[in-house]
């Protein structure tokens, strides 16, 4: 029945209520991948893949990390991480830096 599935315009993502980035790591996050993805908004439970990331969008994704943090996050991270679970990693990845 055509008339049961949901409309195709609009967000991807309707699975979670959106929460805004609330940590700087979490906004600047946010940001590379609303410009990388080419999408409206980030929030805070949003899935790289959910957004239309892919495995090639990742590197570039991975790259301005390492610009921004100067860190490396592992590619496995993507898989079933939202975007506040990348950004507590990359805090994880500064902290152990510093030591």
């Amino acid at each position: 029945d055509k008339k049961a599935l949901p409309d195709p315009e609009g967000n991807i993502e309707t699975t979670h209520e959106y929460i805004a980035p609330n940590t700087e790591i979490e906004k600047q996050l946010a940001n590379t991948w609303q410009e990388l993805l080419s999408v409206d908004k980030v929030g805070i439970h949003s899935n790289f893949f959910d957004l239309g990331g892919h495995s090639l969008l990742i590197i570039v994704n991975n790259q301005k990390i390492k610009e921004l943090f100067n860190v490396e996050i592992p590619i496995s991270m993507y898989y079933h991480s939202t975007l506040e679970q990348i950004a507590i990693e990359i805090n994880n990845l500064i902290k152990q830096k510093s030591i």
